[in-house]
């Protein structure tokens, strides 16, 4: 399964404190769940940023959107994003 959320940083937020926030996501919360292959994330040209998740399953995806709000990584990287431009799409790997 793979996941796509698109969303926007909130207005006067540096791309750089957005990535060193995301990295401290990726290592303390997203690489210690179960099931996890791979996430990466980007920025187009005009501020949209993305992160791509691939799971080995939707159970774990599940499981591991179940606890992401409660890890502090995620609760410092909040702050950045304007919530309210965040998108969730999931798609089955084919």
């Amino acid at each position: 399964m793979i996941e796509v959320r698109t969303f926007r940083l909130v207005d006067g937020v540096a791309a750089e404190a957005f990535r060193s926030a995301d990295e401290r996501l990726q290592t303390e919360f997203y690489y210690l769940q179960p099931g996890l292959i791979r996430r990466t994330s980007g920025r187009s040209h005009d501020g949209v940023f993305v992160a791509l998740t691939h799971w080995d399953s939707d159970e774990q995806a599940d499981a591991a959107a179940a606890s992401l709000e409660s890890a502090p990584a995620w609760t410092a990287i909040a702050r950045l994003i304007a919530l309210s431009s965040q998108a969730i799409q999931r798609f089955s790997t084919l």
